[in-house]
């Protein structure tokens, strides 16, 4: 019998991205009979507890990142570095608290960089092995590549979920333009539509789809446009936020604004809708690489996040 390890899974609460990616591998930790405890917070917390059976739970509060309409985006982030520096101490010492409560001998981290313990196998899963970073920005890439480096130091192995082939990646530059070492495992795509059997909506069949995540003020802005566009159209529109934000004041006739659709249902929207539109977050972009879907797509980047301004330019030229 192989030996069964307690394994101490903690995606990042940053929209629902995170916590989607990190499903399959957690059902697989739960099928092969380890010990699976979850720590994360808010909405990711929410998904995975309505989404994971036979699996503990545990409150991991992180640092939720506030943003800014453009061009005052780099500044505020760059004003709230000190408190993630905070963020990534507080991280480290509760994840020692849960494992010592758990006697975790494994960390899966997702995107969080303060999730690690000495006592423990610490993995990180990252895409972002290096940041393309703006045209007026380029001179400091080399101390931005040194800071990731230096925070990846942290972890025993690095998880990438993409595609080891350079020509073949789904995030270019992003997995495959950083520095590389033996830690490094390249384990491809996750997402959560990983063998899930699609199933019709009764209550949606849309002409166009909008899936977002996470509360955004450009989200807010987008949901706010699309709803004055569509008002007047004869097309069905559903938009589904991934946030418990009330958007319904925006609903009309042929506008539906709901907060969550079960995953089957989801993929059989996704895969089906003539168009859907939907950020070019990194584990949008495996969703749909697994689903399928390349056609009919309109990727709208959060403005100032430079990784999804990149992903969105790369996939237009791949299109």
């Amino acid at each position: 019998m192989a030996q069964q390890y307690t394994i101490l899974y903690s995606p990042l609460n940053w929209g629902l991205g995170h916590a989607t990616r990190c499903v399959p591998l957690i059902n697989k930790a739960i099928t092969d009979g380890h010990k699976v405890v979850i720590a994360t917070n808010g909405a990711a917390l929410n998904y995975l507890q309505n989404e994971i059976q036979n699996a503990q739970f545990e409150q991991l509060n992180g640092y939720n990142m506030h943003y800014a309409r453009w061009p005052f985006l780099p500044l505020v982030i760059a004003l709230q570095a000190p408190l993630l520096f905070l963020s990534l101490i507080f991280e480290r010492v509760q994840t020692c608290k849960i494992v010592k409560q758990h006697n975790v001998t494994h960390i899966v981290s997702d995107n969080r960089y303060g999730v690690h313990c000495k006592k423990c196998h610490n993995s990180i899963i990252t895409h972002q092995l290096y940041l393309p970073l703006p045209k007026w920005l380029k001179v400091i890439q080399p101390i931005v590549n040194a800071i990731i480096q230096l925070i990846l130091n942290k972890f025993d192995s690095i998880l990438v979920p993409d595609l080891a082939e350079n020509e073949k990646s789904l995030s270019g530059k992003l997995s495959h333009g950083g520095k590389l070492d033996s830690r490094v495992k390249y384990i491809g795509p996750q997402s959560r539509f990983v063998n899930v059997t699609e199933s019709k909506s009764s209550s949606f069949n849309p002409d166009v789809l909008v899936v977002l995540s996470g509360k955004n003020a450009q989200n807010k802005k987008l949901i706010k446009s699309l709803c004055k566009q569509y008002k007047n159209n004869e097309k069905q529109l559903l938009i589904v936020c991934g946030t418990a934000t009330d958007y319904s004041a925006n609903s009309a006739r042929n506008i539906h604004i709901i907060n969550y659709l079960p995953t089957n249902q989801l993929a059989y929207l996704l895969k089906h809708t003539k168009t859907i539109i939907v950020r070019s977050g990194y584990s949008t972009v495996m969703d749909l690489y697994t689903l399928q879907r390349t056609q009919g797509i309109i990727w709208i980047p959060l403005k100032g996040q430079w990784e999804q301004e990149y992903l969105s330019e790369r996939l237009k030229q791949k299109a």
